[in-house]
């Protein structure tokens, strides 16, 4: 394992890497403090894989298939401990998980060899998106960018590098934290007192709403085609897609050609 915590990049925040190396010792236990992550990447790939199954860039051969991302070269952003990619793999396509934080991509690389030995379509690299932009520039058929969003200051920095990863006609999918009230509410003080979700997982002054984040994408010629509200109960502690963004969201953005 590397010594460093981070590699070094413009839109890395320490304090979030600190938190984030705690959390790697219980990223993958589905019933310790990290578990909503699971809960939430768990209602956002199904809705990821439609998007995608009707987006045009499947090829026709393998679209109704089992594994209908054949084909395709998937980037995440920000993987963690491998659960999206893990989740995705199942699906096809050559998946590529990048992270700065040296600790939580060890957990995804170790994870890995214990999980179904049928997946062979992940490679994960120590990697900042600043860095790896420079040689993989239009490389990927899809970005994902989930819940990183609203750890990031320099969100400018961070989504240009992503979009500049992605194929024109390409997509992108972004899920992160509304910056509401509401959000601020539930998901900053309730949750975490609660204990659904970790405490100092969240800073609301970084969150970011689907308005300003369809804004900001704009700048880098990426239309906002789809998107969905995810709503937290916190009583069942279940996360749930519907129409409202006021607490969080995913969202399918295309490069335009």
């Amino acid at each position: 394992m590397a010594n460093k915590l981070v590699v070094e990049c413009p839109s890395a925040d320490l304090k979030e890497a600190a938190h984030f190396k705690k959390m790697s010792s219980v990223w993958w236990d589905l019933k310790g403090e990290y578990h909503g992550q699971y809960l939430y990447d768990s209602n956002v790939v199904p809705y990821m894989v439609e998007e995608i199954i009707n987006s045009g860039l499947l090829d026709i051969k393998y679209a109704e298939s089992e594994k209908p991302f054949t084909g395709l070269k998937i980037l995440e952003v920000g993987c963690g401990g491998g659960i999206m990619c893990e989740m995705l793999s199942k699906y096809g396509g050559d998946i590529t998980g990048i992270d700065i934080n040296s600790y939580v991509l060890e957990v995804a690389k170790e994870h890995l060899k214990s999980a179904d030995p049928k997946i062979t379509n992940i490679n994960y690299i120590l990697q900042s998106a600043e860095e790896h932009c420079l040689s993989n520039a239009e490389k990927y058929d899809l970005v994902v960018l989930n819940t990183v969003i609203q750890h990031v200051v320099e969100k400018d920095v961070l989504l240009k590098s992503c979009v500049r990863c992605l194929k024109p006609g390409g997509s992108i999918f972004i899920s992160g934290f509304s910056q509401t009230w509401i959000a601020w509410f539930l998901l900053e003080i309730l949750a975490e007192w609660w204990g659904t979700l970790p405490k100092g997982n969240s800073e609301w002054r970084k969150f970011i709403s689907i308005g300003d984040l369809e804004n900001m994408m704009k700048w880098y010629k990426c239309k906002l085609i789809a998107s969905k509200g995810i709503y937290h109960n916190l009583f069942t502690d279940t996360w749930t897609m519907g129409r409202c963004h006021s607490m969080s969201y995913a969202a399918r953005f295309v490069k335009q050609e």
